[in-house]
């Protein structure tokens, strides 16, 4: 099974962690107008990292459980960083070809 440490460069894991958390914003900003208070809803669901990783044919996909960055009815997020998000962070060899 692959680890998040199998599929980063050396030394990349906070620019993973930057690029999610950038991604996190994007859904949030998405998700806006089911949040009545911004600053309530990041107090009680603030950005976390994550390990639960998979590979797809877009990118990254990081799966999160209920309740951990979203209320339970929102039920279990998921954010994608595209691979073009990831092209100095990710080993080459788990990178697609440049198109």
């Amino acid at each position: 099974a692959l680890t998040i440490d199998n599929l980063l460069a050396p030394g990349a894991r906070p620019a993973f962690d930057a690029a999610l958390r950038a991604e996190h914003a994007r859904w949030l900003e998405q998700h806006a107008d089911a949040i009545d208070n911004p600053d309530n809803f990041n107090r009680m669901w603030p950005f976390a990292p994550s390990d639960n990783v998979g590979l797809t044919d877009l990118g990254v996909l990081v799966k999160y459980q209920p309740y951990e960055i979203a209320p339970y009815a929102w039920g279990q997020p998921e954010l994608l960083i595209p691979y073009d998000r990831l092209r100095d962070i990710l080993r080459p060899q788990f990178l697609p070809p440049k198109s």
